[in-house]
């Protein structure tokens, strides 16, 4: 609960939301179900769902279950434009930098900065209509964090960045130009100056940010839900240790006797396991 034990509302701001899936959504995801339990209750405007590499509609059922308030969207983005609300295929590596780098050229922050003017008018209408006590924002996409950084000026609330990568000086942004980078340098300088707390992943992005942003930086690292790991009856099994040992062994399920490592992450073009196999 909060330190009063009085329930507060936060909006949340999130352009990747279930059911969308893979690891940009899991952490918002799990932000927005276990708030309530903290004596905050989130408020979530996201974009209908547009074309996407996977889709999980658990992660929604079981946010709806729990009756979180979702606000929908529209959205002027490029992946809209051809694909809305269909699963599309993982680029190559070679196409994947082809339409980054015409993406930087063209979109500053970055191209789902045509989410902006709605995300903000649905917004500004939940915080001019309701008793609000704070702003969350997660990117990337970093158009959320400068939404949200003009909301919480224009509603005078406390705002929290959650940096789930780097911005200014992530290490896959290519600027076109010095333009470019000034323009990314002003608007999160400005973003994070409205805002009263900034979160991220690890010790590496929060040392960056404090350097750059001469603010204080708080780390919360990724996690897992225990929810993914207790029995379902909806499953009809005891949970998954105990399927292991009754099944037979499939490459999702090695012997007990095996270990097994899981990367949840994705490989990129300067990634790779070679290292760890060899090891």
């Amino acid at each position: 609960m909060t330190p009063t034990g009085v329930r507060r509302r936060v909006l949340v701001l999130a352009y990747y939301f279930p059911p969308l899936g893979l690891s940009g959504v899991q952490r918002i995801a799990r932000f927005v179900k276990y708030l309530p339990d903290h004596g905050w209750d989130p408020v979530v405007v996201t974009p209908e769902p547009g074309g996407y590499f996977a889709f999980d509609p658990e992660l929604l059922s079981d946010l709806e279950d729990r009756g979180i308030p979702i606000h929908r969207t529209r959205s002027l983005d490029p992946t809209r434009a051809f694909t809305p609300g269909a699963e599309v295929s993982l680029p190559g590596e070679q196409r994947r930098r082809r339409l980054s780098s015409l993406s930087q050229w063209l979109f500053v922050p970055d191209n789902k900065v045509g989410w902006m003017p709605f995300a903000n008018t649905k917004a500004a209408e939940l915080l001019g209509g309701g008793d609000f006590s704070a702003i969350l924002s997660t990117a990337p996409p970093y158009s959320s964090h400068v939404a949200a950084g003009r909301l919480a000026r224009r509603f005078r609330l406390p705002l929290v960045l959650d940096y789930r990568d780097d911005w200014l000086d992530n290490p896959r942004h290519e600027y076109p130009t010095w333009f470019h980078r000034r323009l990314h340098a002003g608007l999160e300088k400005r973003a994070a100056q409205r805002a009263s707390a900034l979160v991220t992943i690890n010790d590496v992005i929060a040392k960056r940010l404090r350097e750059r942003l001469k603010a204080d930086v708080t780390v919360i690292p990724q996690g897992f839900d225990p929810d993914d790991y207790r029995p379902s009856e909806d499953r009809g099994d005891d949970g998954p240790a105990e399927r292991q040992d009754d099944a037979a062994a499939t490459p999702e399920h090695p012997p007990p006797d095996q270990i097994a490592f899981i990367y949840t992450g994705v490989f990129y073009d300067r990634q790779s396991p070679e290292s760890f196999l060899r090891g």
